[in-house]
This record gives C-alpha cells, structure tokens and sequence, in this order.
C-alpha cells in the first residue's frame, strides 16, 4: 500500500510541528504518546522507544505503509485525552471505551484488559469490596486517578452522588495510572494512611510490586493489591483521532485483524507480558 498523506491543516497544529518535520517530505507519520512505564513503553534514549504499544502499533503502521513516531514528551493522562481530541496526537494506547470518547477517538483494537485493583495497607486485606456503598463505610477516603475511567457504575454514582464522591480524592497527576513517580506517590499515600485504599489498575500494583524499599520512604512489602471484583475487567483499546483520515483508520483496523489472525500480535504481546491474559481480538 502506498503512503499516504492524510494530516489536515487542524492536525499539523504548533505541536505537531517538531515532530512533522523531521518527517520525510510527503510522508504520512501517526504520532503516538508514549510515557514511562514499562512493559507498555520502554524510553531506550535517543528519542528511541520500544516497549509493547510501541511495537505493536509500529507493527500494524508498518502494515498499512505509514511511519509511527513516538512522542519524546511526557503527557499526562487527561491532557493526552484533549490532544487525542483535538488531532494534536493521532494514536492514544489503552483506552477504555466510553461513549463520550468514541466522539472524538475510533476504537482500532482491543490492547489489553483493565483489571482493577485496590491497594491497601496489608493488615486492611481482609477488607471486602463487593458493593460501591463497601468505600462509604466510616470516613474511608480512597485514591482515584482523575480523568480514568474505572467502571460504569462507579463513574455513573461518583457524578451523581456527592456523598458517594466525598470518600475520594482524585491524583495530581491525573493520568499515567503507572508512571513511577505516581505509583512511588501512590503507595506513599496508602502506606502513611493519608488514604484507607487507592484504585488502580494491572500495571500500577505490577510496577508497585517491584519498588525497592531503599529507595523509597515507605516499604512496598507494607501493602497489598486487593483484586476489585465488583468491577467487570474492562477491555482496552488502541484509538485513532477522528482528525485521522477515516481510510487509515480503516485500514489499521484491518491490520489489526489480520494481526490477530496470522499470529503477530500475540508474538508481540508474549514477549512483554508473557503469559498475563490477552484481551479479546474484537
């Protein structure tokens, strides 16, 4: 397939710019976010990346003929929402679909499964949590990412319920649910008691699992992931920006599929998350 040149005068906005221009003339480049936060991206330095989104979304640009670049700047999670929104970046990995963002974004694929954890101090493991009203118990407050989206029903009560909503406190950084220095953060919080619990996802209690006490002010071995089962594991997707032309798109929806079919997306998922659960091809 040919490349194509399909990036609108509203997508080539101030920054996009850098990056487009170290674009051959003619060529059609998809910038995706990166962040890290390993094994979803790995920063390899040079402005060079790999990591899983990064090599299986170049997998599948590669397969429709045209080139991924990898943002070098760090966005965190609501910004990357507003500049998938606007086509200031075309890729955004590990969306959980919402109507309101399908809007603005196209679900290409699914890239994973959220599953939802709870961390909380170890000697609160016995804790239930198999009701919403299972958080309001006491003064309980809890840790919430801003701008994530955690569960229909949780997202739906914390907009309508104000007391529901009194017993958490949303991140700073709102957004990388695995950044480290938001899980180093995280577990800070959870382990000096300033929050009863945080809500987060796979990645972060992963990454919170392999911190060493020495260089922290708080001993990871402290807490616990709690595994959310009143939360249904939702899928995650790579999306497109709407500003993206809408025959790349579909082309890279083809890719996907054909990826899932003849094996090489499962190769590349194999070789980060080894033998964690893989998300349904559709």
């Amino acid at each position: 397939m040919k490349r194509r040149d399909f990036l609108s005068t509203a997508t080539t906005c101030a920054l996009a710019a850098p990056f487009l221009a170290r674009a051959s003339p003619g060529q059609t480049v998809l910038i995706q976010r990166t962040l890290d936060a390993p094994p979803r991206c790995v920063a390899l330095g040079n402005g060079k990346w790999t990591g899983f989104e990064i090599e299986a979304s170049r997998m599948l640009c590669d397969r429709v003929g045209v080139t991924l670049l990898p943002m070098e700047e760090y966005l965190v999670w609501s910004r990357a929402l507003k500049m998938i929104e606007t086509g200031d970046i075309h890729l955004l990995a590990n969306v959980t679909w919402r109507a309101e963002r399908a809007e603005y974004m196209d679900f290409i694929g699914p890239y994973a499964m959220a599953d939802i954890y709870i961390v909380v101090r170890k000697e609160n493991a016995d804790t239930p949590f198999e009701t919403l009203d299972d958080f309001t118990v006491g003064d309980r407050m809890f840790e919430r990412v801003s701008a994530s989206a955690i569960d229909p029903e949780f997202d739906r009560r914390f907009e309508s319920d104000p007391d529901f909503a009194a017993h958490f406190i949303g991140t700073v950084s709102s957004g990388s649910l695995q950044s480290m220095g938001h899980v180093e953060a995280l577990g800070n919080r959870v382990a000096t008691g300033r929050v009863f619990g945080a809500i987060t996802d796979w990645y972060s209690y992963r990454a919170l699992q392999q911190m060493k006490a020495a260089d922290l002010t708080f001993d990871p071995a402290e807490l616990t992931g709690v595994p959310a089962a009143l939360f249904e594991p939702a899928t995650n997707y790579l999306t497109a920006s709407r500003h993206v032309d809408l025959g790349l798109r579909d082309d890279l929806r083809s890719a996907y599929r054909e990826s899932r079919e003849d094996g090489s997306f499962d190769r590349i998922w194999r070789e980060w998350y080894g033998d964690r659960q893989m998300p349904p091809a559709t």
